[in-house]
């Protein structure tokens, strides 16, 4: 269940050029979804940094270098 968890992040991640996430996803595509009628389906940098700094964390507990892979992208699209 740990893993599976921690692979979710993996399977939300965007694919480069926009490699981030958002706050939240569609349960069927898990592209980021709005969380209101108003608001479009977006990328945010906020969760994009948190997410980055998990998947070091998820690295340093596992040794499995599949969590830091696409690191990089995501650190290029917040920059």
């Amino acid at each position: 269940a740990i893993r599976r968890g921690m692979d979710i992040f993996l399977a939300t991640q965007q694919p480069a050029p926009q490699a981030g996430w958002g706050l939240q996803h569609f349960p069927d595509t898990l592209r980021p979804a709005p969380a209101r009628t108003y608001e479009p389906e977006a990328l945010t940098t906020h969760t994009t940094a948190n997410n980055v700094q998990q998947l070091l964390n998820f690295y340093q507990l596992t040794g499995d270098r599949k969590y830091i892979a696409r690191v990089p992208e995501a650190l290029d699209w917040l920059d």
